[in-house]
C-alpha cells in the first residue's frame, strides 16, 4: 500500500514539472514586448516641453545625462533626463523614425517612357516641315540684273493694191529687272531609295524700261513720228510665277546627285507703259498682260557639295492675252503657237545657310488680233503680235 501511494505522488510531481518545462517553452518573453522604441538615428540636442520644434527648451542635453525613454510620437521621443547632479527632468527630445515604424524599402520604380506626340500625317518614312528631321526647308532669295523686253507688231496693209505684211509700232527696251523667289519644301520620302520632295515656289520680278525717242525708229524700224522726237516713256513689268511640284533622285554620288522636277502653277506677266497720247491723240504704246497655266520640267544636278546647276522648259497653256486700252475697232487678242519659258540657274552654296545664283530666262509668246486696228495714225489688218523677254539676274539666297 506504501509502494502505491509513493507512485501516485511520484507521478503528480513528475507532471507538474512537464507542464511548468511546456508553460516556459511555449509563453512569450513579456518584457520584450515592453521595450521602448528607439530612434533610428540619435536624439537632438535640446529638450522641449512638446514633441515639436517651436515648443519651448527645458535643457540642452550633456553627454554625461542619462536619458529613459517613455513613448514614441514619430519622430519625437517622451523621456525622463536625468543629470550627473541627480537633477529630473521630463520633456520630449527629437530623433529619428524607428526602425520599426519605417515603411519597407520598394525596389525602384521603373520609368515609363514618355508617349509621343501623334502628329497629323505622322509616317515613319515620310518626313514633313513640322517634324524638324528634315535640315533643308525651304529658301528666300533675292536677285537683280538685266531685261531685254519686245513686243514687235506686224499687219497687213493695201500697198500699190497689193495687201503685204509691214511692221506697225512696237517696242525692244533693255531696263532692270529686281526679283524675289522663294522656296518652301513641304515633306520629303524616300522613293526606291531615292529622295523625292513636294515643295512650293513663288517668283516675283518687277522690271522697270526707259526710252527717249531719238529721230530714227520706235524699236521696230519705222521712222519716228517728229511729234515724238525727244519724248520720255517708261515701261514697268510685273512677272508671277506661282507653282507646287515634286523633285526626285534620278542618281546620288559622293558630294552630290541628279534630280529631276516637274511642277506646275500659274503665270502671269503684264507690260505697262505710259499710255500718254501725242498731239494728235493718239495712243503711242498698250498695255499688254498675258496670264496663263505653267507646266514645267526640269533637270538640276549638284556636285562638290558646293554647287548646283539646274535647267527647266516650261510650256504657258491655256493662255489669256489682253491689250489696253484696245486699239479702234480691233477685236481681242487671240493666243497663236504654243508659248514657252526656258530658264538656267546656277548656284555656289558659301555656308550652310548662304549661297550666291546666277539665273537667265527667256520667254517666247504669240498672238493675233482680227479685224482693223490703229496705230498712230496708220490702219492695219490682223495684226501679229510677239511678245517676248530675256533677262540675266544675279543675288543671294538664304536657306533655312
Amino acid at each position: 500500500m506504501k509502494h502505491f501511494l509513493f507512485s501516485l505522488v511520484a507521478q503528480f510531481v513528475i507532471g507538474l514539472s512537464a507542464a511548468e518545462a511546456q508553460s516556459e517553452e511555449v509563453l512569450p518573453d513579456q518584457s520584450k514586448a515592453l521595450e521602448a522604441l528607439h530612434p533610428d538615428s540619435n536624439f537632438g540636442k535640446t529638450l522641449h516641453i512638446q514633441p515639436s520644434d517651436d515648443s519651448s527648451a527645458l535643457r540642452d542635453v550633456q553627454a554625461t545625462d542619462r536619458i529613459d525613454i517613455l513613448r514614441s510620437e514619430g519622430e519625437w521621443y517622451e523621456v525622463d533626463l536625468r543629470t550627473q547632479e541627480g537633477i529630473e527632468f521630463r520633456g520630449w527630445l527629437r530623433g529619428g523614425l524607428p526602425t520599426q515604424r519605417q515603411a519597407p524599402q520598394l525596389p525602384p520604380a521603373t520609368p515609363k517612357q514618355a508617349k509621343k506626340e501623334l502628329k497629323p500625317l505622322q509616317s515613319k518614312t515620310i518626313n514633313w516641315f513640322w517634324s524638324g528631321m528634315d535640315g533643308d526647308h525651304g529658301s528666300i532669295s533675292f536677285v537683280a540684273g538685266f531685261q531685254q523686253l519686245k513686243y514687235f507688231l506686224t499687219g497687213l496693209q493695201d500697198i500699190n493694191s497689193v495687201s503685204t505684211r509691214v511692221t506697225a509700232p512696237g517696242y525692244d527696251f533693255a531696263g532692270v529687272d529686281l526679283g524675289m523667289l522663294a522656296r518652301f519644301n513641304v515633306m520629303e520620302a524616300p522613293i526606291l531609295n531615292r529622295k523625292l520632295r513636294w515643295y512650293f515656289d513663288l517668283r516675283y520680278n518687277y522690271g522697270f524700261l526707259s526710252v527717249t525717242f531719238g529721230n530714227n525708229s520706235l524699236g521696230t524700224g519705222q521712222s519716228v513720228p517728229p511729234e515724238l522726237e525727244g519724248t520720255a516713256y517708261r515701261i514697268t513689268t510685273h512677272n508671277l510665277k506661282a507653282l507646287t511640284g515634286t523633285s526626285w533622285q534620278f542618281a546620288t554620288w559622293s558630294g552630290g546627285d541628279l534630280s529631276g522636277h516637274i511642277c506646275a502653277g500659274i503665270f502671269y506677266l503684264e507690260s505697262a507703259p505710259d499710255l500718254r497720247r501725242t498731239d494728235s491723240s493718239q495712243i503711242v504704246f498698250t498695255q499688254i498682260s498675258l496670264s496663263s497655266f505653267l507646266q514645267r520640267t526640269g533637270l538640276e544636278i549638284k556636285f562638290m557639295d558646293r554647287m548646283a546647276l539646274g535647267a527647266g522648259l516650261g510650256l504657258i497653256l491655256l493662255p489669256s492675252f489682253s491689250e489696253d486700252p484696245k486699239s479702234a475697232g480691233a477685236a481681242s487678242f487671240e493666243s497663236t503657237g504654243l508659248p514657252y519659258l526656258i530658264d538656267g540657274n546656277f548656284q555656289f552654296w558659301l555656308s550652310k545657310t548662304w549661297s550666291v545664283l546666277l539665273m537667265g530666262e527667256l520667254l517666247q509668246t504669240k498672238a493675233k488680233q482680227s479685224g482693223t486696228s490703229s496705230r498712230l495714225g496708220s490702219d492695219y489688218e490682223d495684226l501679229i503680235a510677239e511678245l517676248s523677254y530675256y533677262k540675266f539676274l544675279a543675288g543671294i539666297g538664304f536657306h533655312f
